[in-house]
């Protein structure tokens, strides 16, 4: 057996308190520069997240969201029909639930609609619906938060994406993407728990438990309060009271206690699968449901759907692969290759497979 290197390391002193010094070179290597970072690093915890309020906008939209259930007004969830989206939404619809301030959830259907706010889904929810809270989504979405406001709503907008050169006209912007928040890699679930932390206090910690899952799916760096969010997060996740979670689960094969790998390659996959090959609305009823026979009936169609899924990247790379294989890829400055009823769901996959 090769043990090049290991002797070495794991006899090395460290200058950090019951810290091999083995340890202390990885974690230099990482940027932890002293003892106080190395064990925020190695022992996360709920101390070290920042307060929700600390993030622009925050407090104007609590104030907006206690005066709309004040005056009885409805509120509608935009969300994004990826994991970080669908579990960003169930988030806010339980925190609202919570709060009894009466909500619906609108995902975008990703064939017809495309991604983030699109005019006639607005208009529609406007006759509904008194404010409109984003997920996932909206900061870029300049006309369309205009036409919710000309629409007689009030505009909550929470993302995690990089904003342009203007931000949309929305009452409040929560983003840990504008002003000087510390911490800019948060997701749109850990910004929708956030904004559940500020209406809730305590009361959200539950929900870390989706947090934690769209953290590991959306790949957003494992650091601080990601960090934490995920640690603690996916020991809830691990003992989740969600009929639709336990029976997702088993459908996948996950049991025990819950890692970073099975959420990212077991649970992510199939609740993806659902927005890629047909609605994401089935797995937002997964996340809901309260009726464990109706959770099962749910993981069942995930599983299928993720089944074929597989199937359609399947046969998308491999007619992929056959035009690239065709291709002098010295003079090609660019691959592009089309075929026809390729799935607009999965040829992303097919061309990162491909790329690799």
């Amino acid at each position: 057996m090769l043990r090049l290197g290991v002797r070495p390391l794991m006899g090395q002193e460290s200058g950090w308190d019951g810290i091999a010094g083995w340890m202390e070179r990885l974690l230099r290597l990482r940027g932890i520069e002293t003892q106080e970072e190395a064990h925020g690093f190695l022992h996360p915890d709920l101390d070290q997240l920042l307060s929700p309020f600390a993030l622009p906008g925050m407090e104007r939209a609590v104030g907006i969201l206690k005066n709309a259930k004040l005056a009885g007004k409805r509120i509608a969830i935009y969300g994004d029909y990826d994991v970080d989206g669908v579990c960003a939404s169930a988030i806010l619809h339980d925190a609202f639930s919570m709060m009894k301030l009466p909500c619906q959830v609108y995902i975008p259907d990703r064939h017809e609609e495309g991604y983030g706010l699109n005019v006639p889904a607005v208009e529609k929810l406007a006759k509904e619906c008194q404010v409109l809270v984003t997920v996932d989504c909206g900061i870029t979405g300049l006309e369309e938060v205009a036409a919710a406001r000309a629409a007689g709503m009030e505009v909550i907008v929470t993302d995690h994406h990089r904003p342009g050169e203007e931000l949309p006209g929305a009452e409040a912007v929560v983003s840990p993407m504008i002003g000087d928040y510390p911490f800019p890699s948060l997701c749109g679930a850990g910004v929708a728990w956030k904004l559940a932390m500020a209406l809730l206090g305590d009361g959200a910690l539950p929900l870390m438990e989706l947090a934690a899952l769209a953290t590991v799916a959306d790949m957003v760096p494992l650091l601080w309060e990601n960090r934490v969010i995920v640690k603690l997060g996916l020991e809830r996740l691990s003992r989740t009271r969600r009929p639709g979670l336990r029976a997702l689960m088993k459908a996948a094969g996950v049991e025990g206690m819950i890692s970073s790998d099975q959420v990212g390659f077991q649970i992510a996959p199939r609740m993806n699968a659902c927005g890629r090959m047909e609605s994401a609305r089935t797995a937002l009823e997964m996340l809901l449901t309260t009726r464990m026979d109706r959770a099962e009936a749910l993981a069942l169609k995930m599983e299928e759907l993720n089944q074929e899924r597989k199937r359609q990247e399947a046969r998308v790379i491999e007619e992929a692969q056959g035009q690239v294989d065709r291709m002098d890829l010295v003079e090609e400055k660019a691959i592009v290759v089309m075929g026809e009823g390729w799935n607009s769901g999965v040829v992303g996959l097919a061309a990162g497979r491909i790329r690799s």
